[in-house]
Protein backbone atom coordinates (compact mmCIF):
# COMPACT_ATOMS: atom_id res chain seq x y z
CA UNK A 1 0.00 0.00 0.00
CA UNK A 2 1.20 3.42 -0.65
CA UNK A 3 0.77 7.17 -2.57
CA UNK A 4 1.52 7.00 -6.33
CA UNK A 5 2.73 10.19 -8.16
CA UNK A 6 -0.52 12.50 -7.99
CA UNK A 7 -2.65 9.11 -7.76
CA UNK A 8 -3.94 9.14 -4.21
CA UNK A 9 -4.10 5.91 -2.39
CA UNK A 10 -4.09 3.00 -3.51
CA UNK A 11 -3.79 -1.01 -2.88
CA UNK A 12 -0.97 -2.59 -5.12
CA UNK A 13 -2.36 -5.70 -6.86
CA UNK A 14 -1.00 -8.07 -4.79
CA UNK A 15 -3.50 -6.73 -1.74
CA UNK A 16 -6.47 -6.37 -4.28
CA UNK A 17 -9.61 -8.67 -3.47
CA UNK A 18 -12.82 -9.60 -4.98
CA UNK A 19 -14.26 -8.37 -2.17
CA UNK A 20 -12.66 -5.07 -0.73
CA UNK A 21 -12.38 -1.75 -2.54
CA UNK A 22 -10.60 -1.60 -5.87
CA UNK A 23 -8.49 1.21 -6.67
CA UNK A 24 -6.43 1.71 -9.47
CA UNK A 25 -2.77 2.83 -9.51
CA UNK A 26 -2.85 4.43 -13.01
CA UNK A 27 -4.94 7.58 -11.52
CA UNK A 28 -7.66 8.94 -9.82
CA UNK A 29 -11.30 7.69 -10.36
CA UNK A 30 -14.41 10.19 -11.05
CA UNK A 31 -17.35 9.54 -8.61
CA UNK A 32 -17.49 7.81 -5.64
CA UNK A 33 -14.62 6.47 -3.57
CA UNK A 34 -14.25 2.91 -4.13
CA UNK A 35 -15.55 1.90 -0.95
CA UNK A 36 -18.12 4.17 -1.47
CA UNK A 37 -19.14 2.26 -4.79
CA UNK A 38 -18.51 -0.94 -2.83
CA UNK A 39 -21.15 0.08 -0.36
CA UNK A 40 -23.71 1.38 -2.20
CA UNK A 41 -23.04 -2.05 -4.41
CA UNK A 42 -23.86 -4.72 -1.62
CA UNK A 43 -26.75 -5.90 -1.53
CA UNK A 44 -26.75 -6.52 2.16
CA UNK A 45 -26.02 -2.59 2.67
CA UNK A 46 -28.36 -1.54 0.41
CA UNK A 47 -31.55 -3.90 1.83
CA UNK A 48 -30.35 -2.14 5.10
CA UNK A 49 -30.63 1.02 4.17
CA UNK A 50 -34.11 0.83 2.41
CA UNK A 51 -35.58 -1.34 6.31
CA UNK A 52 -34.11 1.94 7.74
CA UNK A 53 -35.38 4.64 5.26
CA UNK A 54 -39.05 2.02 5.53
CA UNK A 55 -39.01 2.38 9.23
CA UNK A 56 -38.36 5.60 9.62
CA UNK A 57 -41.78 6.31 7.38
CA UNK A 58 -43.20 4.01 9.54
CA UNK A 59 -42.89 6.09 12.72
CA UNK A 60 -43.41 9.56 11.27
CA UNK A 61 -46.95 7.94 9.57
CA UNK A 62 -47.69 6.41 13.64
CA UNK A 63 -46.51 9.83 14.99
CA UNK A 64 -49.01 11.31 12.49
CA UNK A 65 -51.57 8.80 13.05
CA UNK A 66 -51.63 9.05 17.56
CA UNK A 67 -51.74 13.27 16.45
CA UNK A 68 -54.91 12.48 14.54
CA UNK A 69 -56.34 10.21 17.07
CA UNK A 70 -55.97 12.59 20.06
CA UNK A 71 -57.31 15.14 18.15
CA UNK A 72 -60.27 13.37 16.95
CA UNK A 73 -60.82 12.04 20.40
CA UNK A 74 -61.09 15.60 21.84
CA UNK A 75 -63.69 15.97 18.85
CA UNK A 76 -65.43 13.12 19.83
CA UNK A 77 -65.58 14.51 23.61
CA UNK A 78 -66.56 17.68 22.78
CA UNK A 79 -69.60 16.69 20.65
CA UNK A 80 -70.60 14.01 23.52
CA UNK A 81 -70.73 16.96 25.84
CA UNK A 82 -72.64 19.13 23.37
CA UNK A 83 -75.38 16.56 23.11
CA UNK A 84 -75.61 15.47 26.63
CA UNK A 85 -76.28 19.34 27.39
CA UNK A 86 -78.96 19.31 24.86
CA UNK A 87 -80.41 16.06 26.16
CA UNK A 88 -80.46 17.39 29.40
CA UNK A 89 -82.26 20.95 28.87
CA UNK A 90 -84.39 19.01 25.52
CA UNK A 91 -86.01 16.76 28.68
CA UNK A 92 -86.16 19.43 30.88
CA UNK A 93 -87.99 21.71 28.89
CA UNK A 94 -85.42 24.12 28.61
CA UNK A 95 -84.05 23.36 25.16
CA UNK A 96 -84.31 26.89 23.08
CA UNK A 97 -82.86 26.65 20.05
CA UNK A 98 -81.95 30.16 18.12
CA UNK A 99 -84.41 30.66 15.65
CA UNK A 100 -83.21 32.34 12.37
Amino acid sequence: MGYGHDQGFYYPPSLQTSHGPQVSPSGPQVGPSASARFEFDNPLTRGLSDLTTRFSALELRQHEMGQNLEYNTSLTQESWAIISSIHYDWSHGTYNPKKP
